[in-house]
């Protein structure tokens, strides 16, 4: 009962500081609330009909696409998320970078951000307080992130991230989460992907000219067409090899 009551009370200051202005002195508090409620799982997400579209998208600022497998460096990217003027300036907004790369830094525009990894998952969540936020205007956080390191061997150095072919994805889709009840409010926004090829200096087969997420070097057989590529499913009766397996309609 007393774990309870201590989790109420501490949920209720950060409302209050929320009203006040005053979130980035408890910042830390609500992030750690956040995780301790919720673990891995992440926040519970009411039913779809009930969700807010996401009051503005993502955008690549840096970074090379596609990108080589396994080379001996790191790569990296920044990214930003954008709100749209007009946007509920008491909420927070949560993003999630998957174990193919590191955080290196998180920038807002207001507000404050921080970022904490995930155990369980082995990921990174991105969190962006807006409490002290200017909602009259556009306001923006700025993400730097960059690919992560395979462990090596004897007889093989350690390379980084990616290792396969197909879309790699730099984040999941970025969310509203209400602060009160941290719980989710709005749909994921949209995520950004690159692509991956066996070398950056073919300039033919490290090529994503239809941009789903696949090069000629990876086995894309029309990079003209994003529905065709190894990672799409077979279309039946249209005589198209859409999965790129060398044949047309199997299994159908």
């Amino acid at each position: 009962m007393g774990k309870n009551r201590n989790r109420v009370t501490m949920v209720g200051t950060i409302f209050i500081a929320l009203l006040c202005g005053t979130l980035a002195i408890l910042w830390p508090q609500w992030r750690q609330e956040l995780e301790a409620k919720y673990g891995y799982y992440g926040p519970p997400k009411p039913p779809p009909g009930q969700l807010l579209e996401f009051p503005g998208s993502k955008v690549l600022i840096s970074g090379p696409n596609p990108v080589e497998m396994m080379k001996m460096e790191s790569t990296t990217y920044v990214y930003k998320i954008i709100l749209n003027a007009n946007f509920d300036s008491t909420k927070g907004v949560i993003d999630v970078v998957p174990r193919l790369f590191n955080v290196l830094d998180v920038n807002g525009t207001c507000g404050t951000s921080d970022y904490f990894e995930d155990a369980h998952r082995g990921i990174t969540n991105i969190a962006w307080n807006l409490g002290e936020c200017d909602n009259s205007i556009s306001q923006s956080i700025t993400i730097t992130i960059e690919t992560s390191q395979k462990t090596g061997s004897p007889k093989k150095p350690p390379t980084f991230e990616p290792k396969a072919c197909g879309p790699v994805y730099l984040n999941e889709g970025a969310y509203l989460i209400n602060p009160l009840a941290l719980y989710a409010e709005s749909k994921e926004s949209n995520s950004l992907y690159v692509a991956a090829c066996l070398n950056e200096s073919d300039i033919i087969g490290c090529a994503d000219n239809d941009n789903d997420g696949w090069t000629f070097d990876c086995g894309d057989c029309d990079d003209s067409d994003p529905t065709i590529n190894p990672g799409a499913q077979e279309v039946c009766d249209d005589g198209t090899d859409n999965n790129c397996d060398g044949q047309v309609d199997e299994g159908c």
